[in-house]
């Protein structure tokens, strides 16, 4: 059974550091879509905002090691 299991854990060794970094990006452009959708104030302004956590969130940190 450990050898199913390694077949499924990340191999680059930065994973969980990188996910960790996404989790955060994500919560704070989740945050910042509340704050726009519940004060609606500054609209454009604040979906400037929104866009650029969407921006980085789609940053690909490393190459893709698939094929």
């Amino acid at each position: 059974m450990p050898g199913l299991l390694q077949r499924f854990l990340p191999r680059e060794e930065g994973f969980f550091d990188l996910f960790a970094k996404q989790a955060v990006n994500i919560n704070a452009g989740a945050n910042a879509l509340l704050k726009m959708l519940s004060h609606y104030t500054g609209v454009p302004e604040q979906v400037q905002i929104v866009k650029a956590f969407e921006h980085e969130g789609t940053k690909s940190p490393m190459p893709s090691s698939r094929s």
